[in-house]
């Protein structure tokens, strides 16, 4: 590996044939348990769900998810996924929309944004 330029901004430096540049990690010292309920409750905040983040902890490629599993144990960790899982109290919507409205109050509401759009047509 050749020296570091320290002259140079990181994002202008080419890059080093030696050097893969993939993200490299370390331990450091800490509680693991609270870093995974951390990690655990920003992930349901942003929609995962249980099952989901079940897979995701026994993959790899989740390389802190997966740490924490190979150091916790899969038991602990699916604990703590549960106990994350009932803080979080999300609210869960899924929108479907159609061609035609299904529901009389919608169909007046198309109907009368349509004759006003007629309307203000010359």
């Amino acid at each position: 590996m050749t020296a570091p330029q320290e002259d140079i901004h990181p994002a202008q430096r080419p890059a080093e044939p030696d050097h893969p540049m993939v993200v490299e990690g370390g331990v450091i010292p800490g509680d693991t348990r609270f870093m995974l309920e951390c990690l655990l409750e920003e992930y349901l905040a942003q929609g995962f769900t249980a099952k989901q983040l079940e897979h995701m902890m026994c993959d790899s490629n989740y390389q802190a998810l997966y740490a924490a599993a190979k150091t916790l144990g899969w038991e602990e960790c699916g604990k703590i996924l549960g106990e994350a899982a009932a803080r979080a109290q999300l609210f869960r919507v899924h929108v479907t929309e159609t061609a035609s409205p299904s529901c009389p109050q919608v169909e007046r509401l198309f109907e009368e944004a349509e004759s006003e759009r007629k309307e203000g047509q010359p």
